[in-house]
């Protein structure tokens, strides 16, 4: 009697494909949780002064990723703000899917 190794194969592609899928579904779901830290930074930090500049479809300075995060170091060392690379990435991940929408992976 030989052993059922194919049944076995089709039983566990499932959690190959799962196991595949994984990293991606939960760097979805924390890059969500990010944008929405960093939209809720903004919102304390920044929107006092940014709200009537920071719409959607408005013609705006900054022409890249790096040079959005650029401005917002600089913007929250002007402010006093102790932000660290999570607080800055988050901003920008937020600001970037929100308003600027750059195409070019963030550095």
């Amino acid at each position: 009697m030989e052993p059922a190794q194919s049944g076995t194969t089709r039983f566990h592609a499932p959690l190959g494909r799962l196991a595949l899928f994984l990293p991606l579904i939960l760097c979805t779901e924390a890059m969500a949780q990010d944008a929405e830290r960093g939209r809720r930074l903004f919102e304390n930090q920044c929107l006092v002064c940014h709200q009537d500049i920071a719409k959607p479809g408005q013609k705006h300075a900054v022409t890249n990723l790096q040079d959005l995060r650029q401005r917002i170091q600089g913007w929250a060392f002007h402010m006093g703000e102790d932000w660290g690379k999570s607080e800055v990435d988050d901003v920008l991940l937020y600001l970037n899917s929100a308003i600027y929408r750059f195409q070019e992976p963030a550095r």
